[in-house]
């Protein structure tokens, strides 16, 4: 029995397997970086519609501070990521980690940055990823290069094709540069004082192969928790993060339509002054609805994820 998808005929995976390829991929959009859910705001406190970059209005009185990086070219972070996610029944539980390095190449005159991203280390361990599967995208991922532009604000405004990727892995790879804006939030456009909220949505495009095609569509309101001296000068602020995301049209996997949804919530600490993340925490859950020979499934998943600043090698 086979399925045939974008990049032609498709072997038909086992039911089991099938979901879990497809919650897998699904969980690469997950929030890696998002807060508890946001307090709601004091009564008589008006809030703005909920425009991307538009924050809620502060009480009159209450300090305010624009929120901007700073970048500094040659700056360097190392971090460690791990995604733990859990599926039911045969999925069981899947551990994804990896070691990535951020440098700022460049500084232009707008306040943006030239970024450059390489993965140093990938692995993936659970009894329900198959071991061709783990070996393809460990092998495809590590040492890859991905380079963009990344504004004041936090906004991935460019992005460039990454290098060091085979043909096989290159649909992959392109889908994860389209998820990395979620190494930052989108930072407000006018002041916010502690407390307020801003709102942003945004369409992430993942196509982990040819057979398979997944657009997810976010919706995140951040919150600003705290503001704080940063090690080495300039400011840290702690930002939280509700997420909901849904699946656009036209999602499927190895040509099964599938349709999902989901929520996370988390927090972030950025360094302002140095234009970086220094770590993230997030947990949430994920529900697939597919039709997999003739049977109706709907599988619900639960991930953490987690991002530390490690030190950079000698």
């Amino acid at each position: 029995m086979t399925a045939r998808g974008a990049g032609g005929t498709v072997r038909a995976m086992r039911p089991h397997r099938l979901v879990t390829a497809a919650v897998a991929v699904g969980a690469l959009m997950a929030p890696r970086a998002v807060p508890a859910q946001p307090r709601a705001p004091h009564a008589g406190v008006a809030t703005a519609a909920p425009h991307a970059g538009v924050a809620t209005a502060p009480h009159a009185g209450v300090a305010t501070a624009p929120l901007r990086f700073t970048y500094v070219a040659g700056h360097k972070a190392r971090y460690v990521t791990t995604t733990v996610q859990t599926l039911p029944n045969q999925g069981g539980r899947s551990v994804t980690s990896a070691t990535i390095e951020v440098e700022t190449a460049a500084v232009h005159p707008d306040g943006s940055a030239g970024q450059r991203m390489r993965v140093v280390r990938m692995d993936i361990t659970g009894a329900g990823v198959p071991a061709a599967a783990r070996d393809q995208i460990v092998r495809g991922m590590t040492g890859v290069t991905m380079e963009y532009t990344q504004d004041s604000r936090g906004r991935i405004t460019e992005r460039h094709a990454p290098t060091g990727v085979s043909d096989d892995m290159r649909p992959f790879v392109d889908g994860v540069v389209q998820t990395l804006d979620q190494l930052s939030p989108q930072l407000p456009e006018a002041p916010v004082a502690v407390g307020s909220t801003w709102h942003d949505h945004r369409t992430v495009h993942l196509a982990p192969g040819g057979a398979a095609n997944l657009d997810m569509d976010q919706d995140v309101t951040y919150t600003l928790r705290e503001i704080r001296p940063a090690p080495g000068g300039g400011r840290s602020v702690v930002v939280g993060v509700a997420m909901t995301f849904a699946t656009g049209s036209g999602a499927n996997i190895a040509g099964v339509p599938l349709r999902g949804n989901g929520q996370a919530t988390g927090d972030m600490t950025l360094d302002l002054g140095h234009g970086a993340l220094s770590s993230s925490r997030s947990t949430g859950a994920m529900t697939l609805h597919m039709t997999v020979q003739g049977r109706n499934l709907d599988v619900e998943s639960r991930f953490e994820n987690d991002l530390q600043t490690e030190a950079l090698p000698h």
